[in-house]
């Protein structure tokens, strides 16, 4: 999907989003950053940008690495959703944009926001199929992965196990099933969003677009 991303986080913009403002982004001199900007339809805009990261030895410069992000921005609903392999190249590109355009980015807390939708019982188009567990230290190398994180099927559990879970703070991600198009896709304690390899482009817009439904 998209570029290889495999991240998404969202973020609240609180101010007018000026496209064109990604003009300035970058100084002119530096021929390798590069943009992209695309109209889904009026409410929905499609950015890509990339750029090339140095890699130094010894505080030189010896090749660059080529890395991208992609965005999507909600018009209205004033979201913006940016993909990356990492964390890091996602914050490098938002604290790029806010420098940049003066524009203040609120990263938006999914996950504490769709944990209360459990608690409280509210209703929800997507089925949480499984939980992770924070277990306990491991005692040893050897027993490591295997007692770091616990997988729980939602239908292994009753909902006041489940719900003790959630308050207790023990739950570090979630799976859930997005029954109208028949896809999964995952939610950590970060509140970075996830997809399978093969979920198709149009698939991730729905989600997201339910997903800025709740915030």
């Amino acid at each position: 999907m998209f570029l290889m991303e495999k991240d998404c986080i969202l973020y609240r913009v609180n101010s007018d989003f000026q496209i064109d403002t990604l003009h300035s982004i970058t100084p002119k001199r530096i021929t390798y950053d590069k943009y992209d900007i695309s109209y889904m339809n009026d409410q929905i805009i499609k950015i890509s940008y990339k750029w090339l990261d140095p890699i130094k030895v010894q505080d030189k410069i010896i090749s660059r690495e080529p890395k991208s992000v992609f965005l999507l921005y909600f018009v209205q609903r004033k979201i913006l959703c940016c993909f990356g392999s990492s964390e890091s190249q996602i914050g490098f590109v938002i604290s790029k944009l806010e420098k940049k355009t003066a524009m203040h980015l609120e990263k938006i807390n999914l996950f504490d926001i769709c944990r209360d939708k459990f608690i409280n019982e509210d209703s929800w188009e997507f089925d949480l199929v499984n939980i992770y567990l924070l277990q306990k230290k491991p005692i040893s190398f050897d027993d490591y992965e295997n007692t770091q994180v616990k997988k729980i099927k939602i239908n292994d559990i009753g909902s006041a196990e489940l719900r003790e879970h959630l308050i207790n703070g023990e739950v570090t991600s979630f799976t859930y099933y997005f029954n109208e198009r028949k896809t999964y896709f995952y939610l950590d304690s970060e509140s970075v969003v996830s997809f399978p390899d093969v979920v198709k482009e149009e698939v991730v817009y729905n989600v997201i677009e339910s997903l800025s439904d709740i915030v």
